[in-house]
């Protein structure tokens, strides 16, 4: 999780081989809906004025030193 920008983030990490797939696919409908409802678990148990909140994923390319990461900001 991390914010930016006021808004609140929960952020998936995936160490990706560069001809994997990437994007929406890369997250199945399954884990996203864990995700979600993990996210929905945690703000409903946050104190406070409710926050703007979305998903993050962050792939990892491990593959070239140093490594490369690409974020797709709200991606779900």
């Amino acid at each position: 999780m991390a914010g930016h920008d006021g808004k609140l983030r929960f952020v998936e990490v995936k160490v990706r081989d560069p001809a994997d797939i990437l994007g929406d696919d890369a997250v199945s409908p399954h884990k996203r809906r864990r995700l979600k409802s993990a996210a929905e678990a945690w703000l409903a148990g946050m104190a406070g004025e409710p926050v703007e909140a979305c998903f993050l994923v962050a792939y990892v390319d491990a593959t070239v030193d140093p490594w490369a990461i690409r974020w797709i900001d709200d991606a779900f």
